[in-house]
């Protein structure tokens, strides 16, 4: 009798074990994940025959997380402007979170143009546009629910350092204060 209530108990834990099981691999497989990573290269068209690939840094690899706690944006403009305001502090790496329904070049494409175009302030659009010779990236990505997530890592080759913007800024402001101290002077 001991045995029968014994083998009892044990093949209700096996049912229970493997019905637990089943579920988790059914979980799994309505998420199918797909991963991968693509690099790109974008030369300045300004610089095209110019700059070749061997001239421009190379990105870091930057992994494409399911748990990553960043935001993952949704529009290219949205990535357009942390590209931009990195660029403006030339940061030679820029990792962008950014999710869509598929991978797209032209969507990476559309990012650093945006990033480049024309705001209204002298430290952006052309002045950016100029100033760079080229961009590679290395996107990492992982497919879930048909929505693909992009861990999206920009090496930017820039012609100029923060260093010598800053220099640069210096002495505007030197000679724009010095220009109005003269014409204080001269209205005396």
């Amino acid at each position: 009798m001991k045995n029968k209530r014994m083998i009892s108990i044990l093949l209700v834990i096996v049912l229970l074990t493997l019905q637990t099981v089943i579920v988790q691999a059914r979980e799994n497989e309505t998420e199918k994940r797909i991963s991968g990573a693509i690099t790109e290269v974008f030369i300045n068209p300004l610089y095209a025959g110019i700059i070749k690939t061997s001239d421009l840094l190379e990105p870091e690899t930057a992994i494409a997380s399911t748990y990553a706690e960043e935001e993952y944006l949704t529009s290219t403009e949205a990535c357009a402007e942390q590209i931009r305001e990195k660029m403006k502090q030339r940061e030679e790496t820029i990792v962008v979170y950014y999710q869509a329904s598929e991978y797209s070049k032209q969507a990476l494409v559309d990012m650093i143009n945006q990033a480049v175009a024309h705001t209204g302030d002298p430290k952006e659009g052309d002045y950016l546009k100029w100033q760079y010779g080229g961009i590679k990236s290395s996107t990492q990505y992982y497919v879930s629910d048909d929505v693909t997530y992009m861990t999206i890592s920009f090496a930017v080759t820039y012609y100029t350092t923060s260093e010598q913007e800053n220099v640069v800024d210096e002495k505007i402001e030197f000679f724009l204060n010095l220009r109005l101290q003269i014409k204080m002077i001269m209205k005396k």
